[in-house]
C-alpha cells in the first residue's frame, strides 16, 4: 500500500479558515460528474460539483470480485480539499493525503487494495465501483461507475478443430488488423486481453498452446511452432482481415514466443513483446524442473535453446524458485559462448515492427537486458522496421491491464515477480496506448479508438450476448414462422398421403389376416414416422441456416441440435418397438387383442403411443448425445460440430427411411 501523505499546502488552509463559519455544513446537493459504464481502459474525468467550498471531502472507491472462488472488498480512499466554488476534480487535483499521492485521475482505481488480505490478486474482469464523497464522515455524494472489457456486439467463437482458444470479432464493419494473443507460463489464454483488444477494433485470436485440454502439450516444452501458425491461418481466413500480414502479443514466455514465431513467419510484420527473452531456453514441467529439451519444436526437430544448469549445483544465491532472475542470469553467463549464440533468437530476421517493453525490476527473469539484446541486435543487422524497448524504471515482470489495482503484481502464490504497485500502475497504463497504436499500423487508416460505451446495453460475452438485437419482434417472429410451418407441415402430410384412414378399414376375423393388416398398418406407421422426423429435422434445419444468416449464430446452433434430437427421436421409436417386440413374451391371445387394438385405432395415436413407451431410450440417447456433444464441441468448435450434427442426422433419416421402405414393402 502507498504511504498515506498528507500534503496541505498553506494557502489552502488559509481560505478553509477564512470560511469557517460561512460554509460549515455539508450540501445536500453534491453530486459525481462521472460515466455511468466506461471501459477498463478509458481514462476518466471525475470530478464532484456543489460541495461546500474549501472544505476536506475524503473520496473512497470500493468494489467487490471474486477470485479463485474467493470474492474480496478491494477500496482505496484520498483526501482532497474542494475549490472556492465548491468543487473537487480528481483528474486535475493532488490528494492532500490518502493511497496514492499527486495528480493521477485513476489513482483511485490502481491503488485499491483488499480488505482483510496479506496477498491478493486483482482478476482482469468487469467490475462495478461505487464511489462516495463524505464530509467529516458523512456521506454527501455517490455513484457507481459499471467497468467493463468489451463493448456490445464483440463477437466471440471457439477456434475450430486442434486450435484451442477463442476468435474474437470486433462490431462494426470494415477490415481491422488481426492480432494473435500468447500468454505466459501460466498457461492461460489472454481472454481479458482480447475482449480489450477486440473493443477497440481488432480481430483477435487467444491461444492456448499448452495444458488442457489433451490435444495440447502437457507442459511446457517441445511446443509445436506449426500450431501457432495454424492459429495466424484462422486469423487471415478471418473475412474482415485483409492481411497480407497480422500482429503477434506475447508475454513473458509468450514473448519468447513471439520473436521466435517472427523469425520464422514472414507474415508477421508487428511483435509486441512483454517482459521478453532474447534467448530460446529449456522447457520446463508442472513443477518447474527441466524437461531436456527446447520450449519450442519446429518440424518435429527441438529449437535449439540454453539448457538450464543441474538445480543442484546453483548457488543458493541463483535458486531456481526463490530468486529465479538471478537463476536466469547465472545460467546465461555459465553457458559456453556456442550455446549462447545457438540459442539467441534471429530477430533480424523479423519482417516487420518489433515493440518490446520491460520493468527493470522484473524479478522473474532479466527481461530489461534480454530486452536490450534484443534491440542491439536488431540496429547491428540494419533490421529495416520499427524497432523500441521501452523499460519502465521500478517496474516488475507483471504488466496488467490499465487501470486495475496493482496490489498482487510484485509477486503472487510465492513467486517473486518485482515492482512497486506505483511502478506497476505505471508500467500497465503507459504500455497499452503505445502497444495498440503499433498494431493499428498494420491496416492503413485505421483508428484504435473504441466506440463509446452505452450503459443500457450490456456487453456480450458470447457470440448473441454481444450483439444489439434486430428486435424482440424480429426474433418472435422468426420462431412463431418455423413453428407454425413445422406444425402444418407434420398436421397435413399424413392426410394428404392417405395414411390418416390406415386403420379405419373393415377388421378382418381370420388371424391371418389379422396378422397381415397388423404388419400393413405397422409399415405405414413406420414410414409415417420417418418421414415426419426426417421433414421436422429439417425444417429445423432450416430455422437453423435462418437464424445464422440474421446473427443469432448461438440459437442456430441450438435448432441444429433439435433437429438432431428429433431424427435420435424417431431412431429410438424403432429401436423400442424392435426391442419390445424382441423381447415381449405374450400370448397368442394377448398378441391378437393387441393386434385388433391396434388396428382399431388411428395409427397416429399408435405412433404417439409407442413415442410415449420410448422415452426410457429416449432418455439415454439424448444423455449419450449430450457427453458426447460436450466433447465434440471442445474439440471441434461450434461450426464443424453443427456440421457434424448435420452429417449424423442426414443418415439417421436415411437409415429410419429404408428401414420403412423394407417394412412396406415386406
Amino acid at each position: 500500500m502507498v504511504p498515506r501523505v498528507r500534503r496541505r499546502p498553506l494557502l489552502a488552509a488559509l481560505g478553509t479558515v477564512a470560511v469557517a463559519g460561512c460554509n460549515t455544513t455539508t450540501s445536500s446537493d453534491a453530486r459525481f460528474v462521472a460515466p455511468r459504464a466506461a471501459l477498463i481502459d478509458d481514462e476518466l474525468a471525475l470530478e464532484v460539483q456543489d460541495l461546500p467550498g474549501s472544505r476536506e471531502v475524503e473520496i473512497t472507491a470500493r468494489t467487490t470480485v471474486s477470485f479463485d472462488d474467493e470474492s474480496r472488498t478491494w477500496s482505496a480512499s484520498a483526501t482532497f480539499l474542494s475549490s472556492s466554488e465548491g468543487a473537487v476534480s480528481i483528474h486535475e487535483d493532488p490528494p492532500v493525503e490518502g493511497d496514492y499521492s499527486g495528480v493521477d485521475p485513476m489513482g483511485l482505481f490502481w491503488a485499491m487494495t483488499p480488505e482483510h488480505a496479506d496477498e491478493a490478486f486483482f482478476p482482469p474482469t468487469r467490475h462495478e465501483v461505487t464511489l462516495t464523497a463524505a464530509i467529516d464522515g458523512e456521506t454527501v455524494a455517490r455513484t457507481t461507475i459499471d467497468r467493463r472489457l468489451a463493448v456490445a456486439g464483440v463477437d466471440e467463437q471457439p477456434l475450430e478443430g486442434d486450435l484451442v482458444g477463442t476468435l474474437w470479432t470486433p462490431p462494426g464493419e470494415g477490415s481491422p488488423p488481426g492480432v494473435l494473443l500468447l500468454h505466459g507460463s501460466g498457461g492461460s489464454e489472454m481472454t481479458s486481453t482480447a475482449r480489450l483488444l477486440s473493443s477497440h477494433g481488432f480481430v483477435v485470436v487467444s491461444l492456448q498452446y499448452f495444458g488442457e485440454p489433451d490435444v495440447l502439450p502437457d507442459v511446457l516444452s517441445a511446443v509445436p511452432v506449426e500450431y501457432v501458425q495454424r492459429a495466424i491461418d484462422r486469423l487471415l481466413d478471418h473475412p474482415r482481415v485483409t492481411g497480407p500480414g497480422v500482429g503477434v502479443w506475447g508475454v513473458s514466455k509468450g514473448a519468447e514466443l513471439a520473436l521466435v514465431l517472427g523469425s520464422r513467419d514472414e507474415r508477421i510484420e508487428t511483435v509486441v513483446a512483454v517482459s521478453p527473452s532474447s534467448l530460446v531456453w529449456e522447457g520446463f514441467d508442472a513443477g518447474g524442473y527441466p524437461t531436456g529439451t527446447s520450449s519450442w519444436a519446429h518440424e518435429g526437430e527441438p529449437v535449439p535453446y540454453l539448457p538450464y544448469p543441474d538445480y543442484d549445483a546453483v548457488p543458493e544465491s541463483a535458486d531456481p524458485f526463490d530468486r529465479p532472475r538471478s537463476f536466469y542470469e547465472y545460467s546465461q553467463l555459465q553457458a559456453a559462448p556456442e550455446q549462447v549464440a545457438a540459442a539467441t533468437i534471429p530477430v533480424e530476421r523479423i519482417d516487420g515492427d518489433v515493440l518490446l517493453f520491460s520493468g527493470t525490476d522484473d524479478r522473474l527473469w532479466h527481461s530489461t537486458s534480454m530486452g536490450e539484446q534484443v534491440r542491439n541486435r536488431l540496429q547491428a543487422r540494419d533490421h529495416p522496421h520499427r524497432s523500441d524497448h521501452r523499460a519502465v524504471e521500478g517496474a516488475g515482470h507483471f504488466f496488467q491491464l490499465p487501470f486495475l489495482p496493482t496490489f498482487g503484481t510484485s509477486g503472487f502464490a510465492g513467486y517473486p515477480l518485482g515492482g512497486t504497485p506505483e511502478a506497476n500502475a505505471r508500467a500497465s497504463r503507459e504500455h497499452w496506448p503505445v502497444a495498440t497504436d503499433w498494431l493499428a499500423n498494420l491496416e492503413d487508416g485505421f483508428d484504435a479508438e473504441s466506440p463509446p460505451v452505452d450503459p443500457d446495453v450490456e456487453p456480450g460475452t458470447d457470440a448473441d450476448e454481444g450483439r444489439e438485437p434486430r428486435s424482440a419482434g424480429f426474433v418472435a417472429a422468426v420462431l412463431l414462422t418455423g413453428t407454425v410451418v413445422l406444425g402444418a407441415v407434420l398436421y397435413a402430410l399424413p392426410r394428404w398421403a392417405g395414411w390418416i384412414d390406415a386403420g379405419s378399414e373393415r377388421i378382418p376375423e381370420d388371424d391371418r389376416a389379422i396378422e397381415s393388416e397388423v404388419t400393413r398398418v405397422d409399415a405405414v406407421r413406420y414410414l409415417q414416422g420417418a418421414l415426419g422426423h426426417a421433414i421436422g429435422s429439417t425444417l429445423f434445419l432450416g430455422l437453423a441456416g435462418m437464424l445464422w444468416l440474421v446473427g443469432y449464430e448461438q440459437l442456430g446452433y441450438v435448432s441444429v441440435a433439435v433437429a438432431f434430437l428429433v431424427s435420435a427421436n424417431g431412431l429410438s421409436i424403432w429401436a423400442w418397438d424392435r426391442l419390445q417386440s424382441y423381447f415381449a413374451a405374450r400370448t397368442p391371445e394377448r398378441e391378437a387383442t393387441d393386434d385388433r387394438r391396434t388396428l382399431t385405432a388411428n395409427p397416429l395415436e399408435a405412433d404417439s403411443w409407442i413415442e410415449l413407451k420410448a422415452g426410457a431410450v429416449m432418455t439415454g440417447v439424448f444423455v449419450a448425445l449430450l457427453v458426447a456433444g460436450r466433447f465434440a464441441l471442445q474439440m471441434f468448435g461450434p461450426r464443424l460440430f453443427a456440421f457434424l450434427c448435420v452429417g449424423c442426422l442426414a443418415l439417421g433419416n436415411l437409415v429410419a427411411l429404408a428401414t420403412a421402405d423394407a417394412a412396406s414393402t415386406h
